[in-house]
């Protein structure tokens, strides 16, 4: 989440974005270069297919389970933290933040305006951790304990389920703030709205006869 403070330098903001987004995209790609190293294709004979899968040397077990726990730090730890971080402040500069004009209680629409805030806030957050939790455990149960998985004939179903879930966390994103924004909830039907008065005027024929 990036903000703009009225007194800030625009030019100087924009430059400091532009670092930050770099700067995000070269961890991200520093952190797959182990994985992309180590990543075979082998023939999955049930099904005649391949099966995509990452192969340590032995040797290298240590630095393996290092460094799933530093992406367990850096994918899920630090950002839970970052993000309870920022939406506290957020939420906190919601609710105490004084209205012009504005004497005593505030409407009953203003205030349930605030709440609706907080509460996309929260579910924003527990989203994140729903989806992706379940993925860290198995991985950590896996290094750790991997005498737990194999006895379990659905292991690799297990995985792919997990897997998904993570990965479909911006999807689920995308769902709650649209379920929770009515003003973006109204803008989308009112797209839909243009789209189809757009497709009866490039096609007059198209209505009853």
């Amino acid at each position: 989440m990036f903000t703009h403070l009225p007194n800030q330098d625009t030019s100087g903001s924009k430059k400091f974005l532009v670092v930050q987004i770099l700067l995000v995209w070269l961890v991200s790609l520093l952190l797959a270069v182990p994985a992309a190293v180590y990543s075979r294709a082998f023939p999955y004979t049930a099904t005649g297919s391949n099966f995509c899968g990452q192969i340590w040397p032995a040797r290298l077990e240590p630095m393996y389970k290092a460094y799933y726990m530093l992406l367990f730090l850096l994918e899920f730890v630090l950002p839970v933290i970052i993000m309870c971080f920022c939406y506290i402040r957020i939420a906190l500069h919601i609710w105490y933040r004084p209205q012009t004009g504005q004497v005593g209680h505030l409407p009953p629409e203003r205030q349930h305006h605030r709440e609706k805030v907080i509460q996309l806030l929260i579910v924003t957050l527990l989203c994140f951790i729903v989806c992706w939790l379940p993925y860290h455990v198995y991985a950590i149960v896996r290094d750790f304990a991997p005498h737990l998985l194999l006895v379990s004939r659905y292991n690799t179903t297990l995985f792919f389920i997990v897997e998904a879930l993570g990965m479909a966390q911006g999807m689920v994103n995308t769902i709650i703030y649209i379920g929770m924004n009515s003003a973006v909830r109204q803008h989308m039907k009112q797209l839909f709205v243009d789209l189809k008065n757009r497709r009866i005027t490039n096609n007059p024929h198209s209505g009853p006869h």
